[in-house]
């Protein structure tokens, strides 16, 4: 099993910015991410929304227009991302022919961008920002779902709690001053708090040596901001049942059931997979066997780092069979924590899964990406397997002990 994972090679400059590097001879691109360790968790409080509003500005004060940016990649066969934020992170990145004479540009354009930017035309990107505010929120019934759902899951926790996007609300993007983008960046966008993920054809002595000729060699004082550390547990959430009013008028009396519950951040990430894909199993089973003229159900969940999100969907469940289709739910947590040959079958599934990746180009670069949000270090195959062979049927039992009634939200609300 050839571990890409591992063969990452880490260098830090003078001014502590991290590279992490992989050689891919005979691949004729390089492909590159960059991450700022600063998220939506790190706004100010009642200022949500900041370091979504200076990834905007950081994608728009460069030496070239965003267009223009766009145009010079694709004239080499590539494409850029001029920023996503996400709760811990912000992350930038491109993928290009690797030539020499482009590389350098490509990498004097993000240095310029997330090192030495100006954050000019506050104003016209304020416009910009507001607007897609309003567009992210939903109607208001929709927003009314959401911000019910941070309140009554998340209510205890300092972040999600306040049941607002990364995005913030109009409300606290317009508490947000000048200074207050000047200073975020000031304190984030330093070379010491940022991390560069390269694959491709260059060596990581080319890459050292292009990457100190740009704006990524400047001395910025400034240090890691470190990832949350603490494990918590969950409160129970405040409300269990909850019937809004939906999206859409008319004569329908179907329902959308959505059901979540938060999970301690102590259990292992991999069990909580594991229990998704086996209550998938089941879900599919009941429904099909089952009389509630209902044709689709799915579970997931995120990793909060400190905690999770566990949930479940359910389409258009008929108002006459909410209260069965909460049974059959119970029903199939039941099960699970009797069907010990399930979650083996599931196992082995997984470690064999794992053993056969062949990630390389954007796909690494992504799931790298994801494990320095998650750990602030790559996670090699040969550890994630270890975690997951350290999972245990005592596993499933504890996540099952965490969405019984007490412990989950439940929504309907009209399809």
């Amino acid at each position: 099993m050839m571990d890409r994972y591992a063969m990452f090679k880490k260098h830090i400059f003078p001014n502590g910015l991290e590279l992490l590097s992989f050689e891919a001879p005979g691949v004729s691109f390089e492909d590159v991410g960059f991450i700022v360790y600063a998220g939506s968790q790190n706004d100010p409080a009642g200022k949500e929304g900041l370091a979504h509003f200076v990834e905007h500005l950081v994608g728009n004060n460069c030496l070239l227009r965003p267009r223009q940016i766009s145009d010079f990649f694709r004239q080499y066969g590539g494409s850029s991302n001029l920023g996503e934020v996400s709760d811990l992170t912000t992350s930038y990145g491109f993928e290009i022919l690797a030539e020499q004479k482009s590389l350098r540009r490509a990498f004097s354009i993000f240095s310029s961008m997330l090192i030495s930017s100006d954050l000019k035309n506050q104003e016209k990107q304020r416009r910009i920002v507001n607007n897609e505010i309003i567009r992210s929120r939903g109607s208001d019934e929709e927003h009314e779902i959401f911000e019910r759902e941070g309140k009554m899951v998340f209510g205890w926790h300092p972040h999600f709690g306040k049941a607002i996007k990364g995005t913030g609300t109009p409300e606290t993007f317009a508490r947000i001053s000048d200074q207050d983008v000047k200073e975020f960046y000031r304190r984030y966008y330093v070379p010491a708090n940022m991390a560069i993920i390269a694959f491709g054809a260059l060596t990581q002595e080319k890459l050292i040596e292009i990457i100190s000729s740009t704006d990524f060699s400047a001395i910025r004082a400034g240090a890691r901001n470190p990832a949350p550390s603490v494990k918590l547990i969950p409160e129970p959430p405040r409300e269990n049942l909850f019937f809004g009013q939906g999206t859409k008028t008319g004569s329908s009396r179907a329902w959308d059931c959505y059901l979540s519950a938060a999970l301690p951040g102590t259990i292992n990430p991999l069990a909580i997979s594991i229990f998704s894909r086996i209550l998938d199993i089941i879900l599919e089973k009941r429904l099909r066997n089952g009389r509630l003229g209902i044709y689709r159900a799915s579970s997931g969940w995120s990793n909060l780092v400190d905690c999770h999100c566990f949930y479940v969907n359910v389409d258009a469940v008929p108002r006459e069979k909410a209260e069965d289709v909460l049974r059959v739910l119970d029903d199939c947590f039941s099960e699970m924590t009797r069907n010990r040959s399930l979650f083996e079958k599931i196992k082995r599934w997984s470690i064999a899964a794992l053993q056969i990746e062949n990630n390389s180009g954007r796909t690494l670069i992504k799931n790298v990406l994801r494990d320095l949000r998650l750990f602030q270090e790559i996670k090699t195959l040969d550890n994630c397997l270890k975690d997951l062979q350290s999972v245990e049927f005592s596993d499933i039992l504890e996540i099952s002990r965490w969405l019984v009634k007490e412990n989950r939200w439940v929504s309907f609300s009209k399809c």
